[in-house]
């Protein structure tokens, strides 16, 4: 398999992965908890994200694809940070989400904006480090707040995971995207193949944590029925 059949593949797998998370989320979409509502909007608009740049490759011209993808970053920060804006129900809490959002944008119009057409290493890595901090702090104050032998049976536990797997393993990948894409031209799509793969793997458990969600309200309709 060649490196551009991967890089193919992978974006592909990764899309299917969006739309997994859209399809498990919409399910009893207006009972779900809140966390859920808003993984149905951002699989959905992951879907669509890639739609385009699919299409705009495919037809138009693959430069406008980082301009997609720098809008898709911001985009993901700031549905991430309304997530845990929600489930971490303190205002110090919630006031620092609403400062880091807007010195993100700031920090993006500075940056990104008057060259959409590159990937921006700055904005990629900044966006990485706020969502593992966030990822670390929620599970400090889940630690503080519940045994932990419960944990696992939490819906936000595994999509929390997730998060903290996810963007992770791609900081370094964003703090270095710009000397790796000049330094290594065309086999950069391996790099990013990779990433796309671990992206599917970032789906795959926001969906068992969806599932955990199902698994928990029917075991509670159940007791109250019973």
């Amino acid at each position: 398999m060649t490196g551009k059949s991967l890089l193919f593949l992978s974006n592909y797998l990764q899309w299917f992965g969006s739309f997994c998370i859209f399809l498990f989320a919409l399910k009893g979409h207006a009972n779900q908890r809140v966390e859920i509502k808003i993984l149905s909007a951002y699989g959905l608009a992951s879907f669509l994200f890639q739609a385009m740049q699919t299409i705009s490759g495919k037809f138009l011209s693959a430069a406008y694809n980082n301009h997609i993808g720098n809008f898709y970053t911001l985009f993901e920060l700031s549905i991430f940070l309304y997530l845990y804006y929600r489930v971490l129900n303190r205002r110090v809490i919630r006031l620092l989400v609403l400062s880091i959002a807007v010195s993100y944008l700031l920090l993006f119009l500075i940056t990104t904006g008057p060259s959409l057409q590159h990937l921006n290493s700055t904005t990629q890595t900044t966006h990485d480090f706020i969502l593992i901090a966030f990822a670390i702090g929620y599970f400090f104050f889940l630690i503080m707040d519940l045994p932990a032998s419960k944990l696992q049976r939490l819906p936000m536990f595994w999509i929390n995971s997730s998060v903290l797997f996810f963007f992770s393993c791609t900081f370094i990948l964003s703090l270095s995207i710009n000397y790796l894409i000049d330094a290594l031209k065309d086999d950069f799509i391996l790099y990013w193949a990779f990433r796309n793969l671990l992206r599917v793997l970032f789906c795959l458990i926001i969906c068992v944590g969806i599932w955990k969600s199902y698994a928990t309200r029917s075991k509670l309709m159940s007791n109250i029925e019973n």
